[in-house]
């Protein structure tokens, strides 16, 4: 090259000698499979009352995720408030799918009313709540946002005072299988 950033006509002549370079085709990668939404392929909406399946399915879309928590949240407490849980209970599979991304969703509205439910919702997991969405749960309880922190923190420390350890001996026995398997 010169002193003007051009290159020098030996530098030209070198680069037609050289080889073209061969070109490979590079695959793109594969997305993931998609996980199913358990309210289908478990059968979990002939299995519901039909007011909850309404409810449920409001809930998967976006843009009546906010209409759907207010009344999923009242459509559970009058199941706890009835002694009628099986439906309340039957649900949870299908919460417990969605959970973790409503948690930590970018509006702070759709957090406050997933707070909500799942301070209801996570009596009736007791020992068989997954350790995703414990620790998504307990992980909000740092948000940025001090009223989402502050309701999540008060009503974890309340449901695990409430479990009298149940969370603590699930955690307990995860990291004993852990250990036993030699996973990290």
């Amino acid at each position: 090259m010169d002193v003007r950033g051009r290159r020098s006509q030996a530098g030209k002549e070198g680069d037609k000698n050289e080889e073209p370079r061969q070109k490979a085709y590079i695959s793109p990668v594969k997305p993931q499979p998609i996980a199913p939404d358990p309210l289908d392929p478990l059968g979990l909406a002939y299995a519901l009352p039909a007011e909850l399946v309404v409810i449920l399915h409001r809930l998967a879309k976006s843009d009546t995720t906010h209409r759907a928590f207010e009344e999923s949240k009242t459509y559970v407490e009058a199941g706890a408030a009835e002694r009628d849980a099986y439906a309340v209970r039957a649900m949870l599979p299908f919460w417990l799918h969605h959970a973790p991304l409503l948690l930590l969703h970018p509006s702070r509205g759709i957090r406050l009313l997933a707070i909500a439910l799942h301070a209801i919702t996570l009596p009736l997991l007791a020992e068989e709540a997954p350790p995703y969405v414990l620790g998504t749960w307990l992980m909000i309880a740092h948000d940025p946002d001090k009223h989402v922190a502050s309701i999540s923190s008060t009503s974890s420390f309340r449901i695990l005072k409430r479990a009298r350890g149940t969370c603590f001996r699930f955690y307990v026995v995860r990291l004993l299988i852990q250990r036993e398997y030699g996973l990290r």
